[in-house]
């Protein structure tokens, strides 16, 4: 009886040791950012599977993600872009730029938006939409937001959402009096998607765009945010003979 006990005791260690998930180890990668803060924010990512400060989860795909240091804002001090772009939902689907108070070493998240933005040296930024459910389907344009850096405030501003209208697309009601060109698209600026704030012709919307257009697009060298595993097997796999 009492060997019966043992050995049904042995197997349950074996089974609950078996059943253990490996101990999380920091990538290689991770531990040579300068920034130990930005280490560590990484760090809580990969390991907890949710977004720092915001708290959201973050159930990204393998090798879709990614991360920057860099000063995207021009302020002086580097910022820790995160891109998650294949993520498992929607709502998921985002990017983050962090900073932190030099002096307390407190972490804040300086903007949230969507993948795929596209950075100006003079604080502008311009975030494509995620799905295109207006009035056009223009070639050369899509939905976006434009949002601008506020050095006072050290966060970014929404200046408006724009979008366009192709009268053959969508006739009723369409803004004649805006289509000073004649051509049957508009521009338009909103707050509320369903009520245009204000109309542009191509002309207008040309001067318009010319307040980000100005600046020179940054470039960001980006680095796959992967687990040690991840990690080794992309860039430590030996090819087989």
């Amino acid at each position: 009886m009492i060997k019966q006990f043992f050995y049904l005791l042995i197997l349950c260690m074996l089974s609950l040791r078996g059943g253990q998930e490996e101990l999380f180890q920091v990538p290689a990668y991770v531990k040579d950012i300068d920034d130990e803060v930005y280490q560590n924010v990484i760090t809580q990512l990969l390991e907890n599977d949710i977004f720092p400060v915001s708290n959201l989860e973050a159930d990204g795909l393998p090798f879709k993600q990614s991360y920057a240091v860099v000063d995207i804002d021009e302020d002086g001090k580097e910022e820790l872009i995160i891109n998650y772009a294949g993520a498992n939902s929607m709502a998921g689907t985002v990017y983050y730029i962090y900073d932190y108070e030099r002096t307390t070493g407190e972490v804040y998240i300086e903007h949230m938006g969507w993948p795929g933005a596209s950075f100006y040296d003079n604080g502008y930024v311009k975030e494509e939409a995620s799905h295109n459910h207006g009035r056009s389907d223009l070639d050369d344009f899509w939905p976006y937001q434009l949002i601008v850096y506020n050095a006072e405030k050290d966060q970014y501003e929404q200046i408006a959402h724009v979008d366009a209208w192709q009268k053959a697309l969508c006739p009723k009601d369409f803004p004649e009096e805006a289509d000073k060109d004649g051509d049957g698209i508009v521009y338009y600026t909103f707050a509320i998607p369903s009520i245009p704030t204000a109309y542009m012709d191509k002309a207008e919307y040309g001067s318009w765009c010319e307040k980000f257009n100005k600046g020179e697009r940054k470039k960001i060298n980006w680095t796959p945010i992967l687990t040690e595993k991840e990690y080794n097997t992309v860039y430590h796999s030996v090819p087989e003979e």
